[in-house]
């Protein structure tokens, strides 16, 4: 027997956030009605809508114009603003990773300069020493 009603929640952006049975959670101000008398679980009659997925950039596969559900695109998604900027953060984070290894190379270049000048300190010169021992342990 159908009896159960489906529900989407959408956010500000019209992007669908969650999708729900009435079976298993009553629906709040502001949620849309997908279907009326329903199978029990939402999934059986809205397979497609089983994975939101929403990205690490806060965007969501799913948005709900004019009483339609529409799925974006690849090409639609990778123009949002959120995953612009979510792109931007992930490649100042690489670009943050490859600057760290360059000051840790330049840091042993300075010491191994460092340690061949006659006045250099000798706690520089036994910190070379056991690099060079750790070094050689490396396989």
């Amino acid at each position: 027997m159908l009896k159960n009603n489906h529900y989407i929640r959408l956010n500000e952006k019209q992007e669908i956030i969650k999708v729900f049975s009435d079976a298993f959670e009553q629906p709040i101000i502001g949620d849309i009605r997908i279907k009326e008398n329903g199978v029990r679980c939402y999934q059986e009659d809205w397979p497609e809508l089983n994975n939101l997925t929403h990205f690490p950039s806060g965007c969501y596969w799913f948005t709900y114009v004019d009483g339609h559900i529409i799925k974006r695109n690849q090409e639609e998604l990778n123009v949002l603003p959120e995953m612009l900027e979510f792109k931007k953060q992930q490649n100042n984070n690489l670009i943050k990773q490859e600057l760290q290894t360059i000051d840790i190379q330049s840091i042993r270049a300075i010491r191994e300069f460092l340690v061949t000048m006659q006045d250099c300190p000798q706690d520089l010169k036994d910190h070379e020493e056991d690099a060079k021992i750790k070094r050689s342990k490396l396989k």
